[in-house]
C-alpha cells in the first residue's frame, strides 16, 4: 500500500489535541499553564488544560477527532471489517460556546 500525507502544521495539531484555540490578535487567553495566547477551543469542556497523567495522555477530546472521523470515514468506505448495528456516529457533534470566555474568569486562571 502507498501512504500519501497533506501538508499540516504538527504544532497547530498539538495544541487541539489538547483542546487549545490561538487567541486572535488583541485578545489573551489563559488556557494552557504560563501562556496567554492560548484560549479554550470548542472541543473543550475545561476552562484550562488538565493536568498531565502519568506524563502523557493529554488529549481531551476522548478520540472525539482523530479516531471517531476515520471510523466514519472508514464506515462511509465500507472497508471495516466489523460492522456496526447503527451508523458508528448517528447525531451532530457536540461543541462548547465559549463566545462568552473571559480570560479574567477566576475558573481559566
Amino acid at each position: 500500500h502507498e501512504v500519501e500525507w497533506g501538508e499540516f502544521d504538527p504544532y497547530k495539531c498539538l495544541w487541539a489535541f489538547r483542546g487549545a484555540e490561538a487567541v486572535r490578535e488583541g485578545e489573551k487567553g489563559h488556557y494552557i499553564a504560563g501562556r496567554d495566547d492560548f484560549k479554550p477551543s470548542p472541543y473543550t469542556p475545561f476552562y484550562k488544560k488538565p493536568a498531565n497523567t502519568f506524563t502523557h495522555g493529554e488529549a481531551i477530546c476522548g478520540g472525539r477527532g482523530c479516531i471517531r472521523a476515520c471510523m466514519v470515514n472508514m464506515e462511509k468506505c465500507g472497508i471495516l471489517e466489523n460492522k456496526f448495528k447503527t451508523p458508528f456516529r448517528t447525531e451532530k457533534p457536540w461543541l462548547v460556546d465559549w463566545s462568552d470566555y473571559d480570560p479574567e474568569d477566576p475558573r481559566a486562571r
